[in-house]
């Protein structure tokens, strides 16, 4: 049934629909990143390699 269906097709739906879910995926990161509400939380993050945590052994 595979080989039938790979046959039958021309193999560039595929393509563009990895293409379309890669780029809904990806925008969809980019704007659960510059969301205001995380802002705070980011900018913890962004200062925890500068925090100091003691002695270091």
């Amino acid at each position: 049934m595979l080989r039938e269906w790979l046959s039958r097709s021309d193999l560039l739906d595929l393509p563009v629909l990895a293409t379309l879910i890669f780029m809904v995926l990806f925008l969809g990161i980019v704007v659960w990143a510059f969301l205001p509400r995380f802002r705070e939380e980011h900018e913890n993050m962004a200062g925890k390699p500068l925090e100091d945590e003691g002695e270091v052994k």
